[in-house]
C-alpha cells in the first residue's frame, strides 16, 4: 500500500512506527557505548570492591535485556505494517502500541516491549550511578 492510498489516521500510526525504531536505535547506541566505555576500563572498574563490581555486573545485565528488547521492538515494525494491510482486514486495534511486535507472540505489543526497554534502561543508568558512589568511597 503506498502512501496515497492510506488515510490521515493510518498515516498517523505509520509515522509513530517510525518514530518508535528511531528511538529504539538511539537508546540502542547510548547503551552500546556503555559497554565500551565498561569494557575500556573494566581493570580499574573492577579492581575496586565486590560492591562496585556487582552493581557494574547489574548494570551490563540491564543493558543486555533493554538492547533485547529493543531489538524486538524494532524488528517488530516492518511486520506489523505489513500485517496492517494485510489481505485488507479491518483495523482491531485502537492505537499503534497496542499492535503485537510479532504475530506468534500476541502479548508482546510495542507497549510491552517499550515499557521492557526503558525500565531496563534506567535499571541500568541507576546501577551505573550507585557504582560511581559506592567507588567514590
Amino acid at each position: 500500500m503506498s502512501d496515497e492510498d492510506m488515510n490521515g489516521d493510518e498515516k498517523r500510526r505509520v509515522e509513530a512506527l517510525k518514530s518508535l525504531a528511531e528511538w529504539g536505535k538511539w537508546t540502542v547506541s547510548i547503551q552500546a557505548l556503555s559497554v565500551v566505555v565498561l569494557a575500556v576500563g573494566k581493570d580499574h572498574l573492577f579492581s575496586s570492591g565486590m560492591i562496585r563490581s556487582s552493581f557494574l555486573i547489574a548494570a551490563i545485565c540491564f543493558i543486555f535485556l533493554s538492547i533485547s528488547a529493543a531489538i524486538l521492538l524494532v524488528g517488530g515494525i516492518p511486520t506489523a505494517i505489513q500485517n496492517k494491510y494485510k489481505d485488507g482486514k479491518e483495523d482491531k486495534y485502537e492505537r499503534i502500541h497496542d499492535y503485537p511486535a510479532h504475530s506468534g507472540i500476541p502479548f508482546l505489543t510495542f507497549r510491552v516491549l517499550a515499557f521492557v526497554e526503558h525500565f531496563f534502561f534506567w535499571l541500568a543508568l541507576l546501577a551505573l550511578m550507585l557504582s560511581l558512589v559506592v567507588g567514590s568511597k
